[in-house]
């Protein structure tokens, strides 16, 4: 308590969806998820206890209850800014199907998250783009958490292009990881999920 301020620490919390507002809230999680910082206004009502110092005369400090006490308060979040830093960790495994036509590729890779929020995302699958803008496929990543900091995750690439495929063999390449509206069944998920385009380096690889 500061003069006519209280202030509190709010511990870490669940955000759920108000009734009627998750089209606003699909328009809130891409907010952070693109975004380098995302404000917003916290409203509501709380219960407070207050302890005072102990009179001279009176041995016991008093203590008060107030309820329902009216909360407004600005709040600045760090976003996770889509995520800048992803890393190609290491080729799991590189097959080619019978017929010569699809390859799938599995790989470990690690994502910084900068923000602070953990996200829990379910399954994710991203359209696969070359280095010349164009959808060569599909990587999925199942059961997607992104917690504070660095996640390591498995990532599966499903291909029909011949020449990534000859390219990740010869010298590698650069894919990118996007968005888009297929990547999560949840409706509101996908607004912040669409807005996500992450590029990894992908080295040499060998077949197995």
């Amino acid at each position: 308590m500061k003069g006519e301020s209280l202030e509190s620490v709010i511990q870490p919390s669940i955000l759920t969806i108000a009734p009627g507002q998750a089209k606003n809230f699909g328009s809130f999680v891409a907010a952070l998820i693109s975004q380098e910082e995302h404000s917003f206004l916290l409203r509501g009502k709380a219960d407070a206890t207050l302890k005072t110092a102990a009179p001279p005369f009176t041995p016991i400090p008093q203590t008060f209850k107030v309820e329902n006490i009216g909360v407004e308060s600005p709040i600045t979040l760090r976003g996770c800014n889509n995520f800048p830093k992803i890393n190609y960790l290491e080729q799991v495994s590189f097959t080619l199907d019978p017929n010569g036509k699809t390859f799938t590729l599995t790989s470990s890779v690690s994502l910084e998250n900068p923000s602070q929020l953990n996200l829990i995302l379910g399954d994710v699958a991203f359209q696969t783009v070359n280095m010349n803008g164009v959808v060569i496929g599909t990587t999925v990543v199942k059961d997607m958490k992104i917690n504070i900091g660095t996640t390591t995750y498995t990532a599966i690439t499903t291909s029909s292009s011949m020449e990534t495929y000859e390219a990740l063999l010869k010298e590698g390449t650069t894919l990118t990881l996007q968005g888009y509206d297929g990547s999560s069944t949840s409706p509101i998920l996908v607004e912040g999920l669409k807005l996500m385009k992450l590029a990894i380096v992908v080295p040499k690889l060998n077949r197995l």
